[in-house]
This record gives structure tokens, C-alpha cells and sequence, in this order.
């Protein structure tokens, strides 16, 4: 009798193992795949975006980016319902549109190294005529320079070379 006890034991115990290790590798596993799932490589002009949809915002930066935890640098951040047109310039200058109408464009935050960034502000006496001058702006560099559309939202991406 006190040797069936034991055994069940020991089997209880293994089981145990068993189901932590399980645990452990589905939890291993989920974090794998949402750090990955999320993240793609486009290649524009000869330069390599990454865009990462993560719980913080969609970051994009001007190189591939492999890192568990948002960049610390050279990065730009839109919200997750945001948009941004990213033009690639001469040099390699990434020269950022966001339309400060659009939904999210309030939590943008751009850190990119080399780069020209196009917006202008809604409470401004003179919005009309800046958001005019944006327009024509955008329309001249869009006529010129290959450039990648990121709607967040969707995590639709567009490339128009």
C-alpha cells in the first residue's frame, strides 16, 4: 500500500514537470510570435524600413530592427490608428507627412536621425494656408521621391516608387 502511494507520487510529481514546462514553452512561444507577428521589412530606394505595431504605438525606423523592446533611437512613432506618408530624399533623408487631421496624429514622436518632418499645427490663426502649403508640399515631393504610405490602423502599407 505505502508503495502505490509512492509511485502515484512520483508520477503526480513528473506531471508537475511536465505542466510547468508546457506553461513555460507556450508562454515562450506567445511572446515569440507577437514580438515577430507584427513586425515587417520593406526595402524602398535602398533603404530598409521597419514597421512595428506594438501596445505602445507603430514604430518605424530607417534599418532593420530585431530588438525585443521598443528603440531607444532613430525611430519614428505613430499611433496605432495613425498614418504617415515617410518620402525617401536625396541622401537618404527620410522626409515624414503626417497630416495633423488625421486620427492619432497627436502621439506622433519622431527621433529619426536624418530626417525632414512635415506637419502643421490645428490651433494655428493661419491652418488654412499652412495646410495648403503642406499640400503643395507633399504633392511636389510625392511627384519626385519613391515613398511608403503606413496606415497603423490596418497595418496597411503602401509603396509607391
Amino acid at each position: 500500500m505505502d508503495l502505490h502511494r509512492i509511485h502515484s507520487h512520483k508520477y503526480f510529481r513528473g506531471g508537475k514537470v511536465q505542466k510547468s514546462f508546457l506553461l513555460g514553452f507556450c508562454i515562450f512561444t506567445s511572446v515569440l510570435f507577437s514580438v515577430i507577428w507584427y513586425r515587417t521589412f520593406y526595402v524602398i530606394n535602398e533603404v530598409e524600413l521597419t514597421v512595428w505595431k506594438t501596445y505602445k504605438g507603430c514604430y518605424i525606423t530607417p534599418y532593420k530592427y530585431w530588438g525585443v523592446l521598443p528603440p531607444k533611437d532613430n525611430y519614428l512613432r505613430i499611433s496605432n490608428i495613425g498614418t504617415a506618408d515617410i518620402f525617401i530624399c536625396k541622401d537618404k533623408t527620410l522626409c515624414v507627412f503626417i497630416d495633423p487631421h488625421s486620427d492619432g496624429a497627436t502621439e506622433t514622436v519622431c527621433k529619426l536621425k536624418s530626417c525632414q518632418y512635415y506637419s502643421y499645427s490645428t490651433d494655428d490663426k493661419e491652418e488654412l494656408k499652412r495646410s495648403k502649403d503642406w499640400v503643395e508640399e507633399w504633392e511636389k515631393y510625392q511627384s519626385i521621391y519613391p515613398y511608403v504610405t503606413i496606415d497603423a490602423r490596418v497595418m496597411k502599407i503602401e509603396i509607391n516608387e
